[in-house]
């Protein structure tokens, strides 16, 4: 599909219905995809659609299997700091996934916005993400791309971690690496991944690192280069530029990111718990107490908030009339 029918179908799109869902109207865009607002004909529900800009054709790499598979992974995780995934299909030759709505901003919006963020703030951003990773890791699922864009923040509550079902396939077949094709976004890669070898938790927690650089800095490590220049840098550049960086609230931070940075999957945190553990000092130090407060509770609000959904729709489900099938 050119460009020419992919704008006419994407118009159609904006004005009508997808299966028995209204698109309201765009609310996202990348480069392998569109992310739409749609609420549910029947039910009323807000849901995020998010569409492959083009067909399979425009991806001959493109894993379909690897795609799906880890779609069916993701739309198992249930927990507080992962955006939801309800169903996966396709249009026009199109995957599209239907998730979680979440109200507020991405991580990488209030970035650009803003630049570097408050040491507390980053520190209950990372522990978030930490949260959502860890659990993700516990059912055998690796993010494989951990960046600002994928981390969405809402208004009232903890922040989420989106895509665990996409970014493998996508990267897959949009990237090469130093040594083949690898899996996830150059600027926030781990050096095993610019390598083209397998990557594992401790390779979520690299690209955690590199975000968690950039909250406190306003910026990522390596910019302003090509996508091989900056894949040569994390495999191959020391980390002394970590503390020279810093500005002068974050530096007690250093020791977190040299972990969390650390060329060696073996000299990084092996898990997030030994990170969340990590992090306990810092939170005491540097959040004020009353805010790691309105956190915990904020969380735990979130949670009750997920069960009473949960518990509205079982209720829905049990009241609803049966149909009998026919003989």
């Amino acid at each position: 599909m050119d460009d020419k029918e992919s704008l006419n179908w994407t118009a159609s799109l904006l004005s009508g219905r997808l299966g028995q869902y209204k698109i309201l109207r765009m609310i996202g865009q990348g480069t392998s995809a569109r992310v739409y607002l749609a609420e549910h004909i029947f039910l009323g529900r807000l849901t995020a659609v998010k569409i492959l800009t083009c067909d399979f054709s425009c991806w001959p790499d493109f894993d379909l299997e690897l795609f799906e598979r880890t779609a069916v992974a993701a739309a198992r995780l249930n927990h507080p700091n992962v955006v939801t995934l309800f169903d996966l299909d396709e249009v026009n030759a199109r995957p599209f996934l239907l998730m979680e709505y979440v109200d507020g901003e991405s991580l990488q919006a209030l970035l650009k916005r803003t630049g570097a963020l408050p040491p507390a703030r980053a520190l209950r951003i990372l522990r978030d993400v930490a949260l959502a990773l860890g659990h993700a890791h516990a059912g055998g699922l690796v993010h494989c791309d951990v960046k600002p864009a994928n981390i969405l923040l809402q208004r009232n509550g903890p922040a989420k971690v989106t895509d665990f079902g996409l970014s493998q396939a996508l990267n897959r077949a949009e990237h090469s690496g130093l040594d083949g094709m690898i899996v996830g976004t150059p600027t926030y890669l781990s050096p095993e991944q610019a390598l083209a070898m397998r990557p594992d938790a401790r390779s979520d927690l690299y690209s955690l690192g590199v975000t968690f650089f950039e909250m406190l800095t306003g910026r990522p490590p390596w910019e302003g280069m090509d996508a091989h220049a900056i894949m040569e840098r994390h495999v191959d550049v020391d980390r002394s530029f970590i503390g020279r960086d810093l500005p002068g609230p974050a530096r007690t931070l250093e020791p977190v990111l040299q972990r969390l940075l650390a060329r060696s999957e073996d000299e990084r945190f092996q898990n997030t718990r030994e990170l969340l553990d990590d992090l306990v000092p810092h939170f005491r130090r540097i959040v004020p107490r009353t805010a790691r407060k309105a956190v915990d509770l904020r969380n735990k609000l979130a949670r009750l908030g997920e069960l009473r959904d949960r518990s509205k729709q079982r209720s829905f489900l049990d009241s609803a009339p049966r149909t009998k099938l026919p003989s």
